[in-house]
């Protein structure tokens, strides 16, 4: 998701602090040139500067690491944090607080088997000196859990690897593009609740299983190319008459009812 500018969310960059408003315990901060977010003050826990060591104030003219976290809205700026974020499969691993944490969603016996295998995993012990660790739903399905530690020790060479790279870095560099949205599904979807993964466009078959080969091995065997010059994937599944009803204004719904959907500021 961008806002109207092409900002992705997500995206890591060095801004500069222009401002910091004490009474509304914010900062303002310019991450790319002429563009500004909305750094919160209590997010100030253990910041990456660049260019001076954090001294427990943030004034204006810092260089600081930070993660876009919402959109933009007319008036309202981007937000964003500094505590940075690298998702996974099965564990997010976070800057800031460190801890262990676990998704609701997960069971109190899968609580418990993760938690036992944590606590007796020295790359789990290591990687919490230094950041979060928070168990995602998916963690819960695995039997082997020796993929938990193969993906915390590569998140924990990302995250490691961009924070000493940002120190040689100039302000409003992009640290870390986000995913585009196809890619982040791959991770984010359920792996019992899909037998494929079907494309028939070439390049994206391609990013696809380079995507899957680094980051989820042992699903490549279910990325599949389709090839059927008489019936492509769009028609099959009736993908352009699919997305013209859920992108109209009223959608209609198995049920009988519809819902209208409009842009507003917010949702309740």
């Amino acid at each position: 998701a961008c806002d109207p500018k092409g900002v992705l969310l997500n995206n890591i960059y060095i801004g500069k602090v222009k401002n910091v408003v004490h009474n509304i315990q914010a900062a303002f901060v310019e991450f790319t040139p002429g563009m500004l977010c909305f750094l919160p003050l209590k997010e100030l826990d253990r910041p990456l500067l660049t260019n001076r060591k954090f001294d427990g104030r943030l004034v204006a003219g810092d260089e600081i690491v930070l993660q876009i976290r919402s959109e933009a809205q007319k008036t309202k700026e981007a937000g964003a944090s500094c505590h940075l974020s690298f998702p996974g499969k099965y564990i997010v691993l976070t800057s800031g607080k460190r801890h262990i944490g676990y998704s609701s969603r997960l069971s109190e016996t899968d609580r418990k088997r993760l938690r036992e295998f944590a606590e007796g995993c020295s790359s789990f012990l290591e990687a919490e000196k230094e950041y979060g660790v928070m168990f995602r739903t998916s963690a819960g399905e695995l039997e082997d859990f020796s993929l938990l530690e193969k993906e915390l020790l590569r998140l924990k060479e990302e995250g490691d690897i961009l924070q000493k790279y940002a120190m040689h870095r100039t302000c409003f560099s992009l640290l870390k593009k986000a995913p585009v949205l196809w890619l982040k599904n791959l991770q984010d979807y359920d792996s019992l609740a899909y037998e494929k993964i079907l494309t028939d466009h070439p390049g994206i078959y391609r990013e696809a299983k380079e995507y899957l080969e680094k980051y989820q091995p042992e699903e490549v065997d279910k990325l599949v190319f389709y090839e059927d010059a008489l019936l492509p994937l769009y028609k099959l599944y009736r993908v352009e008459a699919r997305l013209s009803e859920a992108l109209d204004r009223k959608v209609w719904l198995k049920s009988g009812g519809y819902l209208v959907i409009d842009r507003t500021e917010a949702l309740t």
